[in-house]
């Protein structure tokens, strides 16, 4: 099974080293599921959002909603009371894997 971590170098080959996406990607498994969990708005995400889409990369774009003027997201609020950001302090970004989840931006990239 894949770990989060080759997971995480396998998309670096894509990004930076510009390394073919089929051999970078080969080992990911095609039934590993990925849901990449944060606001609607760039930021600490936008990089992993780009290096997904560099890659060919199928995921699950999970954007909290942001209400106009207050800075206040009710779906990022129910997230941090059922527990779902837990492993980044109740923090986004978090990528949920089959394996785990990763929390900080520069983890998942």
């Amino acid at each position: 099974m894949l770990r989060p971590r080759d997971f995480v170098r396998n998309l670096f080959l894509v990004a930076v080293l510009s390394v073919q996406p089929a051999v970078a990607l080969a080992s990911i498994p095609s039934s590993s599921s990925l849901e990449l969990k944060y606001f609607n708005a760039r930021g600490a995400a936008e990089t992993c959002r780009i290096i997904f889409a560099i890659a060919g990369q199928q995921y699950v774009d999970t954007r909290y909603e942001i209400t106009p003027g207050t800075m206040v997201s009710p779906e990022f609020l129910a997230a941090k009371e059922n527990g779902d950001l837990d492993v980044n302090l109740s923090r986004a970004p978090v990528l949920v894997t089959d394996e785990g989840i990763i929390g900080q931006s520069r983890a998942i990239e």
